[in-house]
């Protein structure tokens, strides 16, 4: 178009331009935590936070000048620390590139747990996993603790869910030379693996190990990479990416509408939920439709304690199976992981009298058929509290069931087979307090 002619239609319609403004997005306030024994923290963490910068220009970063040191230069000082109240008003993450014992006070200890807990996101890199020796809850809240590792050389990382959001922006493989930490107190059941890769030295046909991971604490965001040794990964933009992404995943975690209520799904993409087992779900004018199986699709974003969960699904045909399985414990390995551990809420109209829609699978009969002709919409609305499970099905109370397995865990939606096709719409969770 003529330059002319933008500039006169911009004469026309200056009402329209400033009913539209432009919109800057928040910076993501960073408190970065470096220093210790045995790494180049300061040229490392400089030439690092100067690299997600060019990415990440959203990111800001401050100080927290304790410990050993040395510290990376050009970085403010922290205006508060670890152990004011108030933590959480000042930044949205943490970034730890650190190593020992950094001489936290129990207050610093305490602070910093409540920050994470609470929605802080925590983004750590390797040595932070050899932090904080002896302190239980650190290893518990990071997910594993260094052991030992070979020689500085050559390793290869895989993406395993290249679907999640921390690493939208990096593309595996990658390759680097560093430190392949070998970790202990490392269970699977409470992370979701993103990277892994084989040890120098490992023999073949050994299961790869953990490079990098995402996990929750409490209702805040924690992701760990046991790169970061030595420069040639803090200078490397690949690594800058993966960071810089970790740390906008960290700081985006699910937050509750005006009323309360967790919008699960947006009717567009499948942001926050994972696949387990096979088969897998579609997003389908708006909806999540099955595809095979047996398989579950899961909302990874946050597990849930007491709650309210609301949903709509639509059945093809009368002896479609699927289900809703509410508060299974761990990271799922498998959608076993969900019926042994969690309940599942039935649907199949075709099912007998504990496997039947409105059931709670193998546990309690549904009192009667409520659900409407294969095609129409029902609509679930799940009621757990304490150990008190509640199901109603179109506005009609259909099971009563008092369990006895684990009070708070994940939500996931059932493929079940190749022969049903079951969608869901409008997912939302409002706790119960």
């Amino acid at each position: 178009m003529h330059l002319a002619l933008l500039v006169w239609i911009g004469l026309l319609v200056p009402a329209l331009a400033q009913e539209v403004p432009m919109v800057e997005e928040a910076p993501i306030r960073v408190l970065v935590i470096a220093g210790g024994g045995y790494h180049d923290f300061e040229a490392n963490t400089q030439s690092l936070l100067e690299g997600v910068k060019l990415q990440y220009p959203r990111c800001t970063w401050q100080l927290l000048r304790k410990g050993p040191g040395p510290f990376p230069k050009g970085v403010p000082d922290a205006k508060v620390g670890l152990d004011d109240p108030e933590l959480g008003q000042h930044f949205d993450a943490i970034l730890a590139y650190s190593q020992g014992e950094l001489g936290w006070s129990d207050a610093d200890k305490a602070g910093f747990l409540k920050f994470v807990r609470a929605g802080g996101g925590y983004v750590a890199l390797h040595s932070a996993g050899d932090s904080h020796p002896g302190w239980t809850e650190y290893d518990a809240l990071l997910g594993g603790r260094f052991e030992s590792h070979p020689a500085f050389q050559k390793i290869k990382a895989d993406n395993v869910s290249p679907d999640h959001d921390a690493l939208r922006c990096f593309h595996g493989p990658f390759e680097v030379e560093d430190e392949f930490y070998h970790l202990k107190n490392c269970r699977f059941d409470d992370k979701l693996l993103l990277m892994t890769g084989h040890s120098p030295g490992d023999p073949a046909g050994a299961p790869a190990r953990p490079v990098a991971w995402a996990k929750q604490y409490g209702v805040g965001r924690v992701f760990y990479t046991i790169l970061g040794h030595g420069m040639p990964t803090h200078e490397h933009p690949a690594f800058h990416s993966l960071v810089g992404q970790a740390l906008l995943w960290a700081t985006t975690a699910p937050r509750p509408l005006a009323d309360g209520t967790y919008r699960l799904f947006d009717g567009k993409t499948l942001t926050g939920w994972s696949q387990t087992g096979p088969g897998k779900f579609n997003v389908v004018d708006g909806c999540l439709e099955s595809e095979g199986g047996m398989g579950m699709l899961w909302y990874r974003d946050r597990s849930f304690r007491d709650f309210v969960l609301t949903l709509e699904w639509q059945s093809t045909k009368k002896d479609d199976n699927s289900g809703v399985f509410v508060r299974f414990p761990a990271v799922p390995l498998s959608p076993w992981d969900a019926v042994k551990q969690g309940y599942e809420v039935q649907i199949c109209d075709s099912g007998g009298a504990k496997h039947r829609t409105g059931s709670i699978y193998d546990f309690q009969d549904a009192t009667e058929l409520a659900s409407k002709p294969a095609g129409e919409w029902n609509r679930y609305e799940i009621t757990v509290q304490g150990q008190e499970y509640a199901i109603a099905l179109n506005g009609k109370g259909v099971a009563r069931f008092t369990g006895d397995r684990g009070r708070e865990g994940f939500i996931g939606l059932q493929n079940h087979d190749e022969n049903s096709k079951v969608r869901f719409r409008n997912l939302s969770v409002k706790e119960i307090e």
